[in-house]
């Protein structure tokens, strides 16, 4: 493995990424140790006391989607950065070379989807050629198809609310009695079941499948909404501190009120399956103004903060494929192979995010301090580049 050496990165680019991978274990832990619906109905496991619930009033309001939302912009911003630099290298076929970059990922996301339900990196995987198609036109058209992807699920939830009961029961009438007659699974007569209900153990086909567009959507959508802020320079940090204030003010002024109503929509009426899609509309369309601004404070920070914090976030970021493996392969060591009946609360798994943090953020540093590339980045990458060839050989 090569011995670290100075490079020309988008530090920018580094600390955001660093901050939405720590940022996603908050949710994912969810998913490692309580019940699949805990993470989609707060209600239904790991609520016990007040503490409980200021974790889900915290998370939902300012973590929910929007550390995966950050992590998205970056990927699309990483797909356009990536061709970039293998047209200065003059490489052959950068674009086959990105679609072969993004085959790798998927192949290393089916492993991961493997250990653990959750994984990402299939749907970056698949959005990518769509980003690579899109890229060049107009930015602003893919700020406008960014926008429309990601609010692709609100449009799914008023046609899929009506299809459950109000006990999560699907109604199998109309074109739902076609889809069970036409799919003869079990899993197409079921509800809402397992994502909502922490004592069903099987998924319904059709809340499933609405969960898998709502994730492509938003996936893809900020991919695209990545490609324009980084054709803008937007991303990049090449803009004055007043102008990534006013992105952090507007985005949170607009996001947190609505996230906020979302939230106490769902408590108020104790996330009843009558709600279960509808609820969460207004959370999505917080989604994307929070998103944003974070990036304005994030931007922000990173000309800020001090160096030595700066230095360890961006290491982190840098190593954010290895990061994100490495806390599913050690929490499902942990919470399946060595307590796999221990069962915590969700003020309890804080305690336990930020044990990993603290691992990740300390040993980011000292790995990049040694190799230029974290471990799995090394991988990714000696495949990527196994038959690259450049213009001249």
């Amino acid at each position: 493995m090569e011995q670290n050496q100075n490079i020309d990165r988008i530090t920018n680019l580094d600390f955001i990424r660093g901050i939405a991978v720590l940022g996603i274990l908050i949710m994912n832990a969810i998913s490692f140790v309580l019940p699949k619906s805990a993470y989609y109905n707060p209600s239904s496991a790991g609520t016990d006391n007040i503490l409980d619930w200021i974790f889900v009033a915290l998370s939902q309001i300012f973590v929910a989607e929007k550390m995966m939302g950050l992590f998205s912009l970056l990927f699309g911003a990483s797909i356009v950065l990536f061709i970039e630099s293998q047209k200065r290298r003059d490489r052959r076929h950068p674009h086959i070379l990105s679609i072969w970059r993004n085959v790798i990922l998927l192949i290393i996301g089916s492993i991961h989807a493997s250990i653990w339900f959750g994984d990402v990196l299939i749907i970056y995987a698949l959005c990518a050629p769509v980003v690579l198609l899109l890229y060049r036109m107009n930015r602003y058209f893919n700020l406008i198809l960014g926008v429309l992807f990601i609010n692709l699920s609100i449009i799914f939830a008023i046609i899929f609310q009506p299809i459950f009961d109000a006990q999560g029961n699907l109604i199998i009438t109309g074109w739902v009695k076609d889809f069970v007659l036409s799919s003869q699974s079990e899993a197409s007569k079921i509800g809402l079941g397992e994502l909502w209900f922490a004592d069903k153990t099987m998924t319904g086909e059709l809340f499933g499948s609405y969960i898998v567009i709502d994730a492509f959507g938003r996936a893809l959508g900020m991919m695209l909404i990545g490609v324009f802020l980084y054709r803008s320079n937007i991303l990049q940090g090449s803009y004055s501190n007043s102008f990534y204030k006013k992105m952090a003010i507007a985005g949170f002024t607009i996001g947190i009120p609505l996230a906020t109503y979302s939230l106490i929509w769902g408590i108020t009426k104790d996330y009843s399956p009558s709600i279960a899609l509808i609820h969460a509309n207004p959370h999505r369309i917080a989604n994307l103004p929070l998103v944003l601004g974070y990036v304005g404070l994030l931007t922000i920070l990173n000309t800020k903060l001090p160096l030595q914090y700066l230095t360890r976030i961006r290491s982190v970021g840098k190593m954010a494929l290895t990061n994100y493996l490495t806390q599913t392969l050690i929490s499902t060591v942990i919470f399946t192979i060595i307590f796999s009946n221990l069962i915590l609360s969700r003020s309890e798994l804080i305690l336990y995010v930020i044990v990993i943090w603290t691992l990740q953020i300390y040993w980011s540093k000292y790995w990049l301090d040694h190799f230029q590339y974290g471990p799995f980045e090394w991988i990714w990458r000696k495949l990527t580049y196994i038959n690259a060839k450049e213009k001249n050989t």
